[in-house]
């Protein structure tokens, strides 16, 4: 059986279009949704327990925690033998399960495309090297690791891929350490072209300050997730790369670059962890 399942936080309207997304597949065998409302203030647990009283499992946190933790959480209540996540602003396309039940048995983790919806309006000076900023990938590799957005383990992989929790409420950086964790523990990937899932992108998300506030969480939350030497040294190389690459190409995306660059090295050497963990961001489960 496959478990779906969902972290959420204050989405309420977004998370139905999720759900229903779901909902009406055709999986060719018997499925579970696992809800996970992380300390919601708009009503989410009520609306969920009223709209789907018996199609899904809802674990509700009196207090926000970590999306590992929320992870394992999901995964713990789960029932299936293969546990497959999608975030709670995303549709899964129409043969989203069913990609998901042929492929996995032969490989340990499995992950597909995350495509904007049809209606995004990019304004005109976007380039696809932003992608990264908004949570759009839809051509994952081992260079550009898939997202938590659209990513399936069997039940086992995932438990073998625990990270140690730091209360970071910052939605960053966790699922690509723990996809690099899986790879370098030998562990199979396999990218499924067909299993796509299509992210909604608010205009907001498209403005210059939000990719800023991007940018700059991104290397806050790597600082605190990924303290290492190498990780260090290669922000180091970044801030020295990075700027060439903007001259030469004439692209944003390494401005934005620059400053996840920058907020590492300055969040490791003056932790900015304290400062932003008990903040309100607007989201969890996604960028």
């Amino acid at each position: 059986m496959i478990s779906v399942i969902i972290i959420t936080y204050n989405r309420k309207l977004l998370l139905e279009k999720t759900v229903d997304s779901i909902l009406t597949q055709d999986a060719g065998e018997k499925f579970e949704i696992v809800i996970v409302d992380n300390g919601s203030s708009d009503g989410t647990a009520e609306y969920v327990r009223k709209k789907y009283p018996e199609k899904v499992k809802l674990i509700r946190n009196k207090n926000r925690i970590s999306l590992s933790a929320c992870k394992e959480l999901g995964v713990s209540t789960a029932g299936g033998e293969i546990t497959a996540f999608i975030d709670d602003d995303c549709v899964a396309s129409e043969n989203w399960l069913k990609n998901i039940k042929k492929a996995l048995p032969d490989y340990d983790f499995l992950a597909g495309p995350v495509l904007a919806l049809a209606d995004t309006r990019f304004p005109w000076w976007w380039k696809n090297s932003l992608d990264w900023l908004i949570g759009i990938n839809p051509k994952p590799d081992k260079k550009f690791p898939p997202l938590g957005s659209n990513i399936a383990f069997k039940k086992s992989v995932f438990n073998a891929s625990g990270l140690k929790d730091n209360n970071l409420l910052l939605p960053y950086a966790e699922d690509r350490i723990r996809i690099a964790k899986l790879l370098n523990a030998g562990f199979s990937m396999c990218i499924n072209q067909g299993m796509i899932v299509y992210h909604y992108i608010p205009l907001k998300r498209l403005e210059i300050a939000y990719l800023i506030k991007r940018s700059y969480n991104e290397g806050l939350a790597s600082s605190v997730l990924e303290r290492n030497p190498k990780t260090a040294i290669l922000n180091i190389l970044g801030l020295i790369i990075n700027p060439l690459r903007l001259i030469l190409f004439i692209d944003i995306n390494y401005f934005f670059r620059i400053i996840a660059n920058l907020s590492y090295l300055f969040n490791l050497i003056i932790p900015g962890f304290q400062r932003h963990r008990n903040q309100n961001h607007s989201c969890i489960s996604c960028p």
